[in-house]
């Protein structure tokens, strides 16, 4: 495959690029599911591809193709440049590209059990025994559930003598649970809404989730939810299981510190957002209680990598440090000069099809020192709240509301009656900075996101979000709907 990516770098610089990197990827994946309404499913499939960037002066060009051949590499080179140079006649954009020295490497994910070893008969099995737990409750009808591998094989090369070979493999599970009675109906999701629980790793991340084992306790969760009444409205204190924290971190702090949305170079990027290239060092944007980190190494999270779609090795920045803002995630083109040159490193690309792009790693909120039993002995007054269900958030991600599928109410220190449909409204930076308590490591779990659209041509790139529960003072909550 190298042969191929160098063979569309030579007819690159051939035709007049200075720069030239191409990526070749070979993606598949398998989902079997389970339906109520039928029996179970299972789709696979892949791709694999040829994708050349070109740079000019003052443009770039992107072209890609399904043939990676020897003969069509040349072709998507020498495409690549005039797609640049087109470019440069109607939107020429000069700059610098951040230094990076070659790097000749292989890197993939650590797996003990492949995924793609086991018979789909095998994890439909998991799949009824954990619906058959879970019908032990008679109002518990019925259950979604999936479980999922894919892997992407890149081989990626540079004009600047780099040639890495990397293998990301990824494993995802979780279902749904059916409730039904008179009054109406309940879902209660495990290990998280969205398809479940998504990392790096193979069947052995599958198998730590303990599917069937956490059908009793959500089983009774959802018969709880039949009869639970909506959440009051009023500001009150609140406590965040880790998902909760996690789906917050990927919307108000992981997306404000991509620098394309920060610089405006995006068409679909709008600007202003909370926070600006002034603010680093500057902006106390969260409590002394709040240090958040991107970490593209972290061992088995969904957002980890060896190298970026660049060809820049993983790495991790501080994002927020003791609440003030610290750092920005970039490409070699948006860390070109000081102060952003530490911050390359994550430029994503979904496939060969589309060029990389800024996306987020793993955004993870560093754990703090409470356990979550004195964590809730200590609030008076509140509610602890779990599994985010959506945030709805402006345009310039200032203003969210999140809506959660359970909570329960705390009263003098206790965990009382379940409450439906909780949702609550925050001001970004002012939320973050009404955090006072985070619970430690023994609570915390980075959660993957799998799918998150971005972009002019829309891609959509997992990311993960290591998280425990928070406590967040005077949050005004709501029902949903």
């Amino acid at each position: 495959m190298q042969r191929f990516c160098q063979e569309a770098i030579s007819a690159a610089l051939s035709d007049g690029a200075d720069y030239a990197d191409a990526r070749i990827v070979e993606s598949t994946y398998q989902t079997v599911e389970l339906h109520p309404d039928r029996g179970p499913l299972m789709s696979q499939g892949g791709s694999l591809g040829l994708g050349v960037r070109a740079r000019l002066v003052d443009s770039w060009g992107f072209a890609a193709s399904s043939d990676p051949s020897l003969l069509n590499a040349r072709r998507v080179g020498q495409r690549a440049v005039e797609l640049a140079r087109a470019s440069g006649l109607i939107f020429p954009l000069p700059f610098r590209f951040a230094p990076l020295q070659p790097v000749q490497a292989s890197w993939r994910t650590p797996v003990e059990i492949d995924p793609f070893s086991l018979p789909p008969e095998e994890k439909v099995s998991l799949l009824q025994e954990t619906r058959h737990a879970l019908r032990g409750a008679p109002v518990v009808r019925e259950m979604i559930g999936q479980i999922h591998a894919s892997r992407q094989v890149t081989t990626f090369a540079n004009s600047e003598g780099s040639a890495i070979e990397q293998e990301r493999t990824v494993v995802g599970a979780g279902y749904q649970a059916l409730a039904v009675s008179s009054s109406g109906g309940a879902v209660r999701s495990y290990p998280q809404a969205y398809g479940g629980q998504f990392s790096t790793g193979g069947q052995e991340r599958v198998n730590a989730l303990r599917l069937v084992e956490s059908a009793q306790h959500i089983r009774d969760e959802a018969t709880r939810l039949l009869s639970a009444e909506p959440c009051p409205e009023g500001a009150y204190d609140l406590i965040l299981a880790g998902p909760v924290v996690a789906m917050l971190l990927h919307e108000t702090c992981g997306h404000l510190a991509e620098l394309d949305r920060v610089l405006g170079t995006g068409w679909d990027l709008p600007t202003p957002s909370p926070v600006g290239l002034g603010d680093l060092g500057t902006l106390q944007f969260g409590s002394a209680q709040v240090t958040i980190d991107a970490d593209a190494t972290q061992p088995g999270a969904l957002g980890t990598y060896g190298f970026d779609d660049e060809g820049v090795p993983a790495r991790s920045v501080r994002l927020v440090d003791a609440g003030c803002w610290s750092g920005f995630l970039g490409d070699r083109r948006t860390t070109c000069r000081q102060p952003l040159e530490p911050f390359t490193g994550f430029a994503r690309a979904s496939g060969y099809s589309r060029p990389p792009l800024i996306r987020m790693a793993n955004v993870n909120l560093q754990p703090g020192s409470w356990s979550l039993e004195s964590l809730i002995a200590d609030t008076h007054r509140g509610f602890y709240l779990d599994t985010p269900l959506a945030v709805t958030i402006d345009r310039n991600r200032r203003q969210f509301t999140c809506h959660c599928e359970i909570g329960w109410e705390i009263a003098a220190g206790r965990l009382e009656r379940v409450v439906k449909a909780p949702q609550f409204q925050g001001q970004t930076v002012g939320f973050w900075r009404s955090c006072d308590a985070v619970c430690d490591a023994e609570h915390y779990t980075t959660w993957g996101f799998p799918a998150c659209t971005k972009g002019d041509i829309p891609q959509l790139i997992s990311s993960g979000h290591g998280a425990a529960p928070a406590r967040f003072r005077g949050v005004r909550l709501g029902p949903n709907g």
